[in-house]
């Protein structure tokens, strides 16, 4: 490249990175202010995200918890009939049996089972989550399990499990228990609150207001009546705090309870996130300003690098081209000797490091002497470049035809599986008896094979497939052998 035509180049680049430099100090500040605001946006839309999949885990944690509990109760069932049909099979006397009855039945009183059998206990007016007929002698038993009792443990468990949740954001889950869903004075009780434990049991109104003077549980209450579940925002107590800050809350209305479930987040914990943001930002839009004159540096000398490097890469181009077309045989654009004897020694060091061998097909066109004896040398050449045209373009990109002299040449094929070496071989077969030499038939004779661990070099490999040409052409030719 001549020295001018180098300076225009280096004077583009720098008004090119200058015209870079303005453009991106103009626009820094604009999009800093922007990412800000849509950070902030983002930060809620997320926090909404995560307080619904939170609210939804703990409904999940109590559903499994009611499952667990019904295999324990199904359990106990099982084990209690066991032993009412163990007391009738050790108790023949019926006087006897009667009294270790009502014994068992005082003993395992503690246990919240309901019994009642015959005359000898009245039903209950309980709801009862879980029951089973026994049928014991003469008597019909009944066992039950209390609603009452099921959905205490149920309570105890899901504030045990509230309890224990921990945030870093002064956020926490409550649950409030609506008694009546028309609202007003005592429509709902505080049931479970990490933040106000001393308050749990008290009853809410729907008429009670934030500082703002807003009606936070009304605003619940009728979301979670008209969708099951609601977003919105009011002025509560901070935890460990007197504080009272505006919080983002979710509510979901957990239906066989009555249980509306929340979670939130005060909005100033959100906010000191952003003034983090925004002075990390201002940080990062100095830090790239010092950046960006040290990136013009470097794209000036980048810029002249690259100059030199495509300068060099076109003469390496020229020289692969010219190294390319010595590589060629000039008749059929296959690959000559020369190439062939460049690629042979460095496919077998790779095979040695391997062990993965290229299948070599050597490749010999029947009868080649006569048809130049016959037909003349231009009919020969038009044999040799149908042969290896055909041959070519039935070829995938990475196979590879050499011409090593005469009408003999070596087809090599990558990534072939060795059980396929014969059939590859008759398709090659195949494909030059397809070939329309002006009405003269064409065939070709293959000796194939692949490198052994026994090979010294490549040459033993190109002996070997020579050997199995040969056997090829006892028998009768237009056929292989290995």
């Amino acid at each position: 490249m001549h020295r001018l035509t180098k300076q225009i180049s280096i004077f583009i680049i720098l008004i090119t990175c200058l015209f870079a430099g303005v453009f991106y100090w103009l626009s820094a500040q604009e999009l800093s202010q922007i990412y800000l605001s849509q950070t902030a946006d983002q930060i809620l839309r997320t926090k909404e995200a995560y307080f619904k999949d939170t609210v939804d885990n703990v409904i999940h944690q109590i559903e499994l918890y009611q499952l667990d509990k019904r295999f324990e109760l199904e359990a106990e069932l099982s084990q209690i009939e066991a032993e009412l049909i163990l007391i009738d099979q050790n108790h023949e006397n019926q006087i006897d049996f009667e009294q270790t009855l009502l014994q068992y039945f005082n003993q395992n009183a503690a246990n919240k089972w309901h019994y009642s059998f015959d005359a000898l206990d009245e039903d209950s007016d309980d709801e009862f989550v879980l029951e089973r007929t026994v049928e014991v002698r003469n008597y019909t038993i009944k066992l039950r399990y209390p609603k009452a009792v099921y959905d205490q443990a149920v309570l105890a468990h899901t504030r045990e499990l509230i309890y224990r949740y921990e945030f870093d954001d002064n956020s926490y889950i409550w649950i409030n228990q609506i008694i009546n869903y028309d609202g007003g004075d005592d429509y709902a009780i505080r049931l479970v609150h990490p933040n106000l434990r001393d308050t749990e049991g008290m009853l809410l109104s729907t008429d009670a207001t934030d500082v703002k003077g807003t009606t936070p549980y009304l605003t619940e209450l009728e979301g979670v009546k008209a969708n099951g579940d609601i977003y919105f925002r009011y002025y509560f107590q901070k935890k460990d705090s007197d504080e009272i800050k505006e919080k983002l809350t979710y509510a979901k209305l957990f239906v066989e309870y009555d249980w509306v479930i929340a979670y939130g987040v005060y909005i100033d914990d959100t906010e000191i996130f952003l003034k983090e943001v925004q002075s990390e930002s201002q940080n990062l839009v100095n830090n790239l300003v010092l950046r960006l004159i040290v990136f013009l540096i470097a794209i000036i000398t980048l810029g002249f690098g690259l100059i030199t490097f495509m300068e060099r890469r076109a003469k390496q181009k020229e020289t692969e081209a010219l190294k390319l077309e010595l590589d060629r045989d000039a008749l059929t654009m296959a690959y000559s000797r020369r190439a062939f004897d460049f690629y042979l020694p460095n496919a077998y060091d790779r095979f040695k490091e391997s062990g993965i061998s290229p299948l070599f097909l050597l490749v010999d066109i029947d009868d080649f002497k006569d048809i130049n004896d016959q037909y003349g040398h231009a009919t020969g050449d038009q044999a040799l470049k149908a042969f290896a045209k055909t041959i070519i373009e039935r070829n995938r990109k990475e196979d590879r035809v050499y011409r090593l002299g005469g009408d003999e040449f070596v087809l090599v094929y990558e990534g072939v599986r060795e059980e396929n070496d014969e059939t590859l071989s008759e398709i090659i077969l195949e494909s030059v008896r397809g070939i329309d030499l002006s009405g003269l038939p064409m065939t070709c004779s293959i000796g194939f094979g692949r490198f052994s661990l026994e090979d010294t070099s490549g040459q033993d490999l190109l002996n070997r497939i020579d050997k199995a040409l040969y056997k090829a052409k006892l028998k009768g030719k237009n056929t292989s052998s290995k």
